[in-house]
């Protein structure tokens, strides 16, 4: 991850809004492709499971 997208991701995590933004979705799906280097793929917004697995991929990342 760049500092850039670190930073990007501190605010995120440091959010007290239980809810995803149309912001923060598109945030999510676009530094998910940079970092891990694969097409944008935008799930449902329904598809909880697919956005946990995205944060939870971009926190190992930002933790290493």
């Amino acid at each position: 991850m760049t500092q850039e997208q670190k930073e990007v991701w501190k605010v995120f995590r440091e959010s007290d809004n239980p809810e995803l933004t149309d912001e923060e979705y598109i945030m999510i799906t676009d530094l998910h492709a940079k970092v891990f280097n694969h097409e944008l793929w935008r799930p449902c917004t329904c598809d909880e499971k697919a956005f946990q697995n995205m944060i939870s991929d971009i926190n190992k990342k930002y933790d290493g």
